[in-house]
């Protein structure tokens, strides 16, 4: 069969086999399962109780985090209708997916066979998977094409025999001089700076965040600020990524380790936020008089305060009636948000349960 004159190829993408992308599936759910749990019950309970309310109050965090996501897919969908690669006799040209001015943040290039003295094909394997580079010398400027390329007018996979792909059979039939340099996953991390002190401070963040959880008798008294520990989490991972970047840290560490600071990171903030609000606080615990709505949300009679949801210990909750009040203990300190000590509810609590087994 006669090779083509032209050739077309659209990104592969990065290729992992499907029990590894299952893995990945169910490794995410359960972390997503997980942040429900632990951290969303009293959201669904009070949005339960609060159907009424059409508008529910968004921040402008949780607007920018809904634009980000919105950006993200968008741009995957421009990637896989206008991203191309384009290779004739004359030379190569790449086509950036983004639209008018957004091109400049990845441009499009274009050079003659004769401008390009060699192309290397990077490949880092790590487990299974592998990222696939190919770094184009055209004497005065180095271009890089990341991931697999397959034509694009068929639906086939990549390639697994780097031999064999499109774009090396292509360029070599041009003359072009190819090798081909092979890693794996054996990157140090205690041998990079960068990496050594992202590993560290990930346990580290989680020691912190596990322990005051468990220390701290002071709680939220509305809805957390999930958004702000959300965003933190997402620039945590986005700064991670560029420090590690510029520090060289191959790509797969890269990735892993960015994604467990922004974890890590969101997990400290819930009860470091707490902990900031707290010493940020002036005036101290002060008492404040509510009055029971119903077994789980107490009503402030000061109507500046927040309301009060309890969703668990229903037998010890249950004994008040409706109208009821009594007293609890709030502060609000420099970020803005009430907060309650818990300490003398548990004790009255553990009091309650230990006469009535």
């Amino acid at each position: 069969m006669k090779a083509p004159d032209t050739l077309v190829l659209k990104r592969a993408g990065l290729q992992i086999p499907k029990r590894d992308l299952v893995v990945l599936l169910v490794f995410i759910l359960a972390l997503i399962a997980v942040a429900i749990w632990v951290f969303y019950p009293l959201d669904l309970i009070d949005m339960a109780r609060k159907r009424s309310e059409k508008f529910p109050q968004v921040s402008v965090e949780l607007i920018l985090e809904l634009l980000a996501g919105a950006a993200g897919a968008w741009y995957m969908v421009r990637a896989n209708r206008h991203e191309r690669l384009f290779l004739d006799r004359g030379g190569i040209r790449y086509q950036s997916p983004l639209p008018g001015p957004l091109a400049a943040l990845q441009p499009s290039w274009a050079h003659a066979w004769a401008q390009i003295q060699s192309a290397e094909v990077v490949v880092q394997k790590f487990g299974n998977a592998a990222l696939v580079a190919m770094v184009l010398d055209a004497v005065t400027v180095k271009r890089r094409i990341a991931g697999r390329w397959v034509p694009a007018d068929q639906k086939t996979a990549a390639p697994a025999d780097l031999e064999e792909s499109p774009l090396v059979e292509f360029m070599r039939r041009m003359g072009v001089k190819i090798t081909t340099k092979t890693t794996t996953a054996g990157f140090a991390l205690e041998r990079n700076r960068a990496s050594l002190g992202v590993a560290i401070a990930v346990p580290v963040l989680l020691v912190y965040a596990a322990a005051d959880v468990a220390l701290n008798t002071e709680a939220y008294a509305a809805r957390p600020p999930y958004e702000i520990v959300a965003t933190g989490g997402m620039v945590a991972l986005l700064g991670g990524a560029i420090f590690l970047a510029r520090s060289r840290v191959p790509a797969a560490e890269l990735l892993a380790l960015a994604m467990l600071l922004g974890i890590a990171v969101a997990a400290a903030l819930y009860p470091g936020l707490l902990r900031v609000n707290q010493l940020t606080d002036a005036d101290g615990l002060r008492t404040h008089e509510y009055r029971m709505k119903n077994w789980a949300t107490w009503e402030p009679v000061d109507a500046t305060l927040p309301a009060l949801t309890f969703s668990d210990y229903y037998e010890y909750w249950s004994q008040f009636k409706p109208g009821a009040r009594r007293q609890f203990l709030l502060r609000r300190g420099a970020l803005g948000f009430y907060q309650i000590e818990m300490a003398p509810v548990n004790a009255q609590m553990r009091a309650y349960y230990e006469r009535n087994p």
